[in-house]
C-alpha cells in the first residue's frame, strides 16, 4: 500500500512537471511543491499567455444550477423597469486580481468557491461568487472622468450600495472597485479586464487529487491605489466629487 502512494506521488508530480513547463521552464516559477500520500500540491506562477489556466479563471458563462440562481437573485431586485446600461467606454468583464510582493498576479485557484468576477450587461451588474452569479440591479451609472466611474446598485441581500471603481493602470486594464453598502461597511477589489487577462502572471495552485488550502497572498490593500483625486471627496470609503 505505501509503495502504491509512493509510485502514485512521483507519477502526479512529474505529470504536473511536465504539465507546468510543458511550454518551456523559463515560463514557470515554483513558490511551492509538496508530495503527499494523497496525491501532489504545487503553486506556480506561470508566465506564459497561452497557458490554459486562463481560460479557467476567465469563464463568464452559465452553467449548471447558474441560470436559477441568476434568475432568482434577478427577481429580488428587479423593478418593474431595469435601467438600460449603454456606456461603451466602460469594459464589461472583470476578474479578480491580487497583489504578491508588489506585483500583480490573476490567481487559478484550489477551490473556485473563492474566486471572484465581475461582468456587467445591458441591464444588470453581475458578481460571479463561487455559489453562483448573483443580480445586482443597476440603478444608475456615472463617468465620474476619464479614469473613474460610480455605479448605484440594488443588490439581493446587502440592499443599495454604491460601486466606484477607478482605472489605476489603462495599458494593463487594472482598477480598483471600491464598494460602499449602506449598512456602513466598505469593500475593495483589485480587477483586471477580462481581454487583458493574460497581460498578467497568473499564480496556479494545482492539485489534481484534492482541494488545498489557497495561497495566502497576505492582507489585500488596494484602497491607497485610488487615492481621491484634487477635487474629488471620500464618502464611506468611497470617492465623489
Amino acid at each position: 500500500m505505501k509503495i502504491r502512494y509512493i509510485l502514485t506521488a512521483l507519477l502526479t508530480m512529474y505529470l504536473c512537471n511536465i504539465y507546468a513547463q510543458s511550454t518551456g521552464k523559463k515560463d514557470t516559477l515554483f513558490l511551492l511543491r509538496e508530495k503527499r500520500p494523497t496525491g501532489y500540491h504545487t503553486v506556480f506562477i506561470d508566465t506564459n499567455p497561452a497557458s490554459r489556466y486562463y481560460k479557467a479563471i476567465s469563464d463568464f458563462s452559465f452553467t449548471g444550477d447558474d441560470k436559477k440562481i441568476y434568475a432568482s437573485t434577478l427577481a429580488i431586485v428587479k423593478d418593474k423597469r431595469l435601467t438600460r446600461f449603454t456606456s461603451k467606454a466602460f469594459p464589461r468583464k472583470w476578474i479578480k486580481v491580487y497583489q504578491y510582493q508588489k506585483k500583480f498576479y490573476v490567481y487559478y485557484p484550489s477551490d473556485f468557491m473563492s474566486h471572484y468576477m465581475v461582468r456587467v450587461t445591458d441591464s444588470t451588474y453581475i458578481d460571479y461568487y463561487g455559489e453562483g452569479p448573483l443580480a445586482n440591479r443597476i440603478i444608475s451609472f456615472k463617468r465620474v472622468d476619464s479614469s473613474t466611474y460610480h455605479f448605484k446598485l440594488k443588490s439581493p441581500y446587502t440592499g443599495i450600495h454604491q460601486i466606484v471603481v477607478h482605472i489605476i493602470d489603462p495599458k494593463k486594464g487594472i482598477a480598483v472597485f471600491e464598494e460602499s453598502a449602506e449598512t456602513g461597511e466598505t469593500y475593495c477589489h483589485l480587477m483586471v479586464t477580462a481581454d487583458k487577462v493574460r497581460v498578467l502572471p497568473i499564480i496556479v495552485n494545482y492539485s489534481p487529487d484534492q482541494k488545498e488550502e489557497e495561497f495566502d497572498f497576505g492582507e489585500q490593500e488596494c484602497g491607497e491605489l485610488a487615492e481621491p483625486k484634487p477635487g474629488h471627496r471620500r464618502v464611506g470609503g468611497v470617492s465623489f466629487r
